[in-house]
């Protein structure tokens, strides 16, 4: 990638402040509630402060989601970032990434679901997140390619599109998973195991095999 940053945030070093953990709050209720229906008033209530003192570091509620959309925007770059300027970057080096970010960042997978799911798919952080993902899935197949290991009779547009869609499908439905699941999803053991079998399926399906 030749340094150049998928989602363009780099997360700044700092002790956590106030408005910080307003983000947080509204990040939860957020992801649980949804965005539409969830009111500055309840979020300051949910933070445990009144709307005033809310109103202060968040004049507005639109202000409020864009630093929420930007919180969660640093979470993803802070977890996929770093592994996607690796020379050796690999389908195991992205699933590890991916699984580090939803068993550490579970709120933030819901909230994903939610701007994807009910945002607006030509603008908005929903787009962004997307768009970064297809980036490093198609910068992945590239390199494939260029080393040779990519089947000639694969469709290289859905050899980068279906990674995503067996990886951001699983955090979309989640809730429908884990009905067949023996633990909750965003344990670190099931996702070990959904991980090893889409690198599995990912490697089988679309690389040359070598005996």
């Amino acid at each position: 990638m030749d340094g150049q940053r998928v989602f363009g945030f780099a997360r700044p070093q700092r002790e956590p402040s106030t408005e910080d953990k307003l983000i947080a709050a509204a990040l939860q209720i957020f992801a649980e509630e949804g965005i539409a229906v969830t009111s500055l008033r309840s979020v300051a209530k949910f933070a445990g402060m009144s709307a005033g003192a809310l109103q202060h570091h968040f004049p507005t509620k639109d202000a409020l989601v864009e630093a929420v959309d930007n919180h969660v925007l640093q979470i993803i770059a802070d977890n996929l970032e770093p592994a996607v300027q690796e020379a050796d970057y690999t389908t195991v080096t992205a699933g590890e990434g991916i699984v580090q970010l939803m068993a550490n960042h579970p709120i933030a997978m819901d909230y994903l679901k939610r701007v994807l799911l009910e945002g607006d798919v030509n603008s908005g952080v929903g787009q962004v997140i997307f768009n970064g993902l297809a980036k490093i899935s198609e910068m992945q197949g590239r390199r494939f390619q260029d080393l040779g290991l990519m089947r000639d009779d694969i469709d290289f547009l859905w050899s980068f599109l279906n990674p995503i869609v067996l990886r951001v499908g699983a955090i979309v439905l989640r809730q429908h998973l884990e009905r067949f699941l023996p633990g909750p999803f965003y344990d670190r053991e099931q996702l070990d195991r959904w991980d090893a079998s889409v690198t599995n399926l990912l490697q089988h399906g679309a690389l040359v095999q070598h005996d």
